[in-house]
């Protein structure tokens, strides 16, 4: 059985993740979407509230690297989009790095749907901040934002 994981901040997770995640379940036999928290990022209260709205697989690390994640459950993919040029520099240090970790690990790079390649968490978050609603609803589940915007983030 092949499995693979996506990883993510979830900061919020969005149409974009989702549809690496459908993409990579064509092609992997298992797929969970690792939430990895970002210590240099603000942390979402209640995470899997949000997530539960997508109907996904996936867990929430903390204390762990993604790479020891993979080894110590038998993981030798790591799935992640690309959606510029930019993106693909970031990825292949992220992969260098998980590969001292991990020599083991394998990341598969998809390139992201053009509907979603100029979205980021970062934007969502820049236009819920403004409460662009209609606009955000194009690129993110409904009851999701919802559900987001009521826990709001940590301090």
């Amino acid at each position: 059985m092949k499995k693979a994981i996506i990883t993510t901040s979830a900061n919020p997770f969005h149409y974009g993740h989702l549809d690496l995640y459908n993409k990579a379940k064509d092609i992997f036999d298992d797929v969970k979407v690792i939430v990895a928290r970002n210590s240099s990022k603000d942390k979402i209260k209640n995470l899997e509230y949000h997530l539960d709205a997508y109907n996904i697989k996936y867990e929430i690390i903390e204390d762990i690297t993604v790479a020891d994640y993979c080894k110590k459950h038998n993981i030798k993919y790591i799935v992640r989009g690309i959606r510029n040029g930019v993106d693909a520099e970031y990825e292949l240090k992220i992969d260098f790095v998980n590969k001292e970790i991990n020599q083991n690990l394998q990341t598969i790079f998809i390139p992201t749907n053009d509907v979603y390649s100029n979205v980021s968490s970062s934007t969502i978050r820049e236009l819920l901040k403004y409460k662009k609603y209609d606009v955000v609803k194009k690129y993110m589940n409904e009851n999701a934002m919802y559900r987001y915007i009521n826990k709001g983030i940590e301090t």
